[in-house]
């Protein structure tokens, strides 16, 4: 898959999107614990969401092709549930997601 991802098993380097860089392992695990007067417990741990950004470029030969690909991507990336993203460079797993917010940058 190289530099693209796949999001809700669709490979969006078909629509000319590669990735340049993302947060997605820049996440920590959360223990939890109660402490009582002499003795601490410790809880179940938990992974808190993580707002995740990957800095993408959309790439095409015209301008028409591009408006296509970009409202291709957005019709993909718009869902309410969380949804299955598999990034090229992390072979090992796959994240549970949910798109938010989508902004450009010159």
């Amino acid at each position: 898959m190289g530099n693209s991802f796949k999001f809700n098993g669709k490979d969006l380097s078909t629509y000319g999107l590669t990735f340049q860089s993302h947060n997605l392992c820049d996440f920590a695990l959360q223990a939890d614990a109660i402490s009582l007067k002499e003795r601490a417990y410790g809880l179940a741990s938990r992974r808190p969401a993580l707002n995740a950004t990957l800095d993408v470029t959309v790439t095409a030969s015209d301008r028409a092709t591009l408006l296509g690909y970009l409202d291709s991507i957005k019709s993909i990336l718009n869902v309410d549930t969380d949804r299955k993203l598999e990034v090229g460079d992390i072979t090992d797993r796959y994240f549970m997601v949910r798109s938010g917010q989508l902004q450009k940058r010159s």
